[in-house]
């Protein structure tokens, strides 16, 4: 329960606008450079409330486009001094598709998860990356995921009931109705092999998680 709370507290900004679902992938190429692709979709009713926001501001449309560029660069640079904001894209049923560029893997430090939109950013922990040649010349992505912090051993908190749990998970579930959250890396060519609990293809899956199939078992 620990983790879903901690979960908990890492989901409540997007949490306050609505549910969202995100992808974020790492395209590697086998010199280390490659892109961030960030695809993203908010609720309806968040989507109104951004818009309603966008629709206040007495800026101009050119204006409104260089200040959201800015934001994207800010997010940009936070996830390493290599990375560079190349484009981002709206399409119909209102899904994001932010894109970044960087040279160097190595030098790549961003969180697994994707924040929401433009306006908000993650503060969770960095991914980082470590790329070598194996004795077989074959390219090495070694994947560095931050640790959970472990309990302090002196907290002796009481031990709660499975009925506790199970009101807690269901309270979750439905504050987090709909969203759903998925951490890939895919290389540019092929997995000859890999340790990741999930690959398919060129793709190996990193994190998912999906609220609306959670239960006290997870």
């Amino acid at each position: 329960m620990r983790y879903l709370r901690l979960l908990a507290v890492s989901f409540f900004m997007l949490l306050s606008i609505g549910c969202f679902q995100g992808q974020r992938a790492f395209k590697v190429n086998a010199d280390g450079s490659g892109t961030i692709v960030d695809t993203t979709k908010l609720g309806e009713q968040a989507q109104g409330m951004l818009k309603g926001f966008a629709d206040m501001e007495t800026t101009t449309a050119a204006e409104k486009k260089a200040k959201q560029t800015g934001k994207y660069t800010s997010k940009a640079a936070a996830m390493g001094e290599d990375v560079t904001f190349v484009s981002v894209e709206t399409e119909k049923d209102g899904t994001n598709v932010a894109t970044y560029a960087f040279k160097d893997i190595t030098k790549v430090r961003a969180p697994n998860m994707p924040s929401a939109d433009a306006n908000s950013t993650s503060e969770d922990e960095p991914t980082t990356f470590r790329l070598s040649k194996n004795a077989a010349g074959n390219a090495v992505l070694t994947v560095v995921t931050p640790k959970e912090k472990a309990a302090d051993p002196s907290a002796n908190a009481p031990k709660e009931t499975p009925e506790a749990i199970q009101q807690q998970v269901m309270m979750v579930k439905r504050m987090m109705a709909g969203l759903k959250v998925k951490s890939v890396v895919e290389v540019n060519g092929s997995v000859i092999k890999t340790n990741g609990a999930a690959a398919v293809g060129n793709t190996v899956t990193l994190m998912e998680l999906d609220f609306d199939a959670l239960d006290e078992a997870a």
